[in-house]
């Protein structure tokens, strides 16, 4: 899978944020790119396993 755009809905470093790094390794994901509803604690915490890209209005992403 090339990557994930949308509001993750997380805002705690938790359980539920462990589950989540560990289901979007599993499917080998190369770009993550995290919406409303993702604090930067979390945020921080996923990149530390998995790529994050920053996300905002007229971003263009480009998969050629």
């Amino acid at each position: 899978m090339l990557g994930v755009i949308g509001g993750f809905h997380l805002f705690e470093v938790d359980e539920q944020v462990k589950n989540t790094v560990d289901y979007l390794k599993s499917y080998n994901i190369k770009e993550l790119y995290p919406c409303h509803c993702t604090s930067f604690a979390v945020k921080a915490e996923i990149h530390r396993v998995l790529p994050l890209k920053e996300v905002g209005v007229g971003l263009e992403i480009n998969c050629l």
